[in-house]
Parts: C-alpha cells; sequence; structure tokens
C-alpha cells in the first residue's frame, strides 16, 4: 500500500505521526459510503456518526479502550452488484463544527486528507 498524507493546498505533509488537535479535544466521527473515491457530501451517505469523542483519550468507550465499534446493512446498488466500487469516509471534525459548505454556520478551515491506495 502506498499511503498519502496532504494537507491544506494539497502538499504532502511531512511523514511524522502527530495528533491533528490538542489532547481533550472533544470531536465527532463521520462514517460515509460513496460510489466515488473522492469525499463530498453531495455522492455520499451518512452511515454512522460517533459524537462526544476526545482526542487522546484512549481508555474510554465501551470496553475501556477507546475503541468504537458499529455494525450497518448497507444494500448493495445495481452497480455495486455488477463489479462497481464502494468508498467509505471517514470525517473527523471539531465537537458540533458543520461540515457543509451550503450551511450558515459552515466556517472554511484546512483538509487534511489521508488515503490509502493499492
Amino acid at each position: 500500500y502506498q499511503r498519502r498524507v496532504r494537507g491544506a493546498g494539497g502538499k504532502l505533509a511531512p511523514g511524522q505521526a502527530s495528533n491533528m488537535w490538542p489532547t481533550g479535544t472533544e470531536f465527532e466521527l463521520f462514517l460515509y459510503a460513496s460510489p466515488d473515491d473522492e469525499f463530498s457530501l453531495s455522492n455520499s451517505s451518512l452511515i454512522h456518526a460517533f459524537a462526544g469523542l476526545k482526542m487522546g483519550e484512549w481508555y474510554d468507550g465501551p470496553e475501556k479502550n477507546g475503541a468504537r465499534t458499529y455494525q450497518a446493512h448497507i444494500p448493495a446498488t445495481p452497480d455495486l452488484q455488477n463489479n462497481g466500487s464502494l468508498y467509505f469516509h471517514i470525517v473527523a471534525v471539531r465537537d458540533q463544527a458543520e461540515i457543509n459548505p451550503l450551511h450558515p454556520d459552515y466556517k472554511y478551515t484546512p483538509v487534511l486528507c489521508v488515503d490509502t491506495t493499492a
């Protein structure tokens, strides 16, 4: 696999790992499914939202290990049944931040995209 990390403006980010926000920052994770490899709210379906998460809280959650699980039934579209693709996009935002650019409360912030390709 090749891992590419791109920051604002599409520039490659350094190879070091670091948290996106300071420890204790409240955030939410949204899981979307889409037939497209590039994320867009207009072409994606929200599968699940994890709310009330905190950056660096490694001992919370049901198993007290920081992990979350979720099961969902996702119907196979005709395109998927004919060898189409299905992509999952995970969006992390600070607690209650608006991700829809058409919403009046939306505030643009630089986006960090991490993807893995075969």
